[in-house]
């Protein structure tokens, strides 16, 4: 499968996070403005289009509909093949589920 780089500076000029500055991901998924719109959202390290769920319903709720998740204000997040994986600056990584992971404060869903 082709591979794609996302370049934050081409999404946005000053980051206030400037690591990674790209993300590999595939052509589709480059494409997409909903994970651009995350991405920017982690780098801004603005979230007013975000908010924090009620509990993890919500969280794959907002996957359904084609959102990106976020954890911890550092990682988009999506499903793949049944398993929540967060997206790093090489590719997507299995999110492992750990107590901290099941605590809605990491959480901010698209509002």
């Amino acid at each position: 499968m082709k591979k794609e780089k996302i370049y934050i500076t081409e999404l946005i000029e000053n980051p206030q996070v400037t690591y990674p500055m790209t993300y590999t991901v595939s052509c589709v998924l480059a494409k997409s403005e909903a994970l651009k719109e995350a991405l920017v959202s982690i780098h801004t390290y603005s979230f007013v289009n975000y908010c924090q769920p009620n509990n993890h319903n919500e969280i794959y709720k907002a996957i359904d509909n084609g959102s990106f998740v976020i954890y911890k204000e550092r990682y988009a997040v999506s499903e793949f093949g049944g398993r929540l994986m967060y997206l790093e600056g090489n590719g997507w990584s299995s999110l492992n589920v750990t107590r901290d992971s099941m605590d809605m404060r990491f959480w901010l869903v698209e509002m």
